[in-house]
């Protein structure tokens, strides 16, 4: 690549991009009224210097130059194996999730019924 990030396609409000063992998803979200909530404002976050951070992410919300609305960006960098992990995680985190509702709600029932 000559620069990065490469352009997106044009028309493209979402890309996703892997390459070096690294994900890029970029996501360009275009709002048609003209009046937007507060100033121009932005955060960016790299966990290296390298031209495609090990971990990052910009949240960028911006005027169109053209005056007709106004643009909220967002990129987010990734290793694979970080994904990996997320998926393989994710599964665990619902089951201990709702296994603390289910003992939750029969303690609430135990509580709420009359003893004898």
């Amino acid at each position: 690549f000559t620069a990065w990030p490469p352009a997106a396609p044009k028309g493209a409000s979402l890309t996703l991009l892997t390459c070096f063992g690294k994900i890029y998803w970029r996501e360009t979200v275009h709002h048609g009224d003209a009046e937007r909530l507060g100033a121009a404002r932005g955060y960016a976050w790299a966990s290296d210097d390298n031209i495609i951070p090990s971990f990052s992410f910009l949240h960028a919300v911006t005027g169109d130059m053209g005056g007709k609305g106004w643009r909220a960006i967002r990129e987010v960098t990734m290793r694979h194996w970080a994904l990996v992990a997320l998926f393989a995680l994710a599964p665990m985190a619902w089951l201990r999730a709702s296994t603390r509702k289910g003992q939750e709600r029969s303690k609430a029932r135990n509580e709420a019924s009359p003893r004898s």
